[in-house]
């Protein structure tokens, strides 16, 4: 189970966990906080078939990314991936008047994938309280 709050929108909209389809339990909160149960019961989430469940909602919210950038967010010797499925980029990229420009790469199946196998780019740029302030969705 997981909740995701206003907090952590500037790093991943909220429309990308909301678009999430697959979960077993998935709900906006009034206080804008999202809940998110992947599984019937937390003592699954060893079972092979959630494992995968697990990794597709990773994978198209981004989350894994995040994680990643965040940790190295100061590190100057970190490995930029020049072929990213997730981009998150500062507010120096941002021209709408947002603090983070999210750009998430996927294909026909709406499947986030490396950039070089996209068909469709979808571009956010979120404000301080993880509103989106600007939406862009081009074709490859």
């Amino acid at each position: 189970m997981m909740w995701f709050g206003k907090s952590y929108y500037k790093y991943i909209p909220r429309s990308a966990i909301l678009s999430f389809k697959n979960a077993f339990r998935l709900l906006e909160l009034s206080n804008e906080t999202i809940f998110v149960q992947l599984t019937p019961s937390i003592w699954e989430y060893d079972n092979s078939e959630y494992r995968k469940l697990q990794w597709d909602f990773r994978e198209q919210t981004g989350i894994e990314v995040v994680a990643h950038e965040l940790l190295h967010d100061d590190d100057e010797n970190r490995i930029v991936d020049a072929d990213p499925s997730v981009e998150i980029l500062t507010e120096a990229y941002c021209i709408h008047g947002g603090i983070r420009l999210l750009r998430y790469y996927y294909n026909e199946g709406r499947q986030v994938v490396p950039r070089s196998e996209a068909t469709t780019v979808l571009n956010y740029e979120v404000d301080r309280d993880g509103r989106v302030v600007w939406e862009e969705v081009y074709r490859l």
